[in-house]
């Protein structure tokens, strides 16, 4: 078991595979939108930059892991 494992799988994700790739990305999105205040531009403009990394190293995106079908 990865020692990164998001406490998140105890809780909302319970039933997901920790392992899987797809469901790290997801955990690691909930807690993002959890931390960061949207409320403001300054927050909202943040949350897209954090996006836009996301999808720069995610599944199926140059350099990230290969997406699985």
């Amino acid at each position: 078991m990865s020692s990164d494992r998001s406490p998140r799988f105890d809780d909302d994700l319970l039933g997901l595979d920790p392992e899987d790739p797809e469901a790290r990305e997801f955990a690691a999105h909930l807690d993002r939108m959890q931390r960061l205040p949207s409320c403001s531009v300054e927050g909202y403009i943040r949350g897209v930059g954090d996006f836009a990394r996301s999808r720069r190293t995610g599944c199926g995106a140059p350099g990230g892991p290969p997406r699985s079908r």
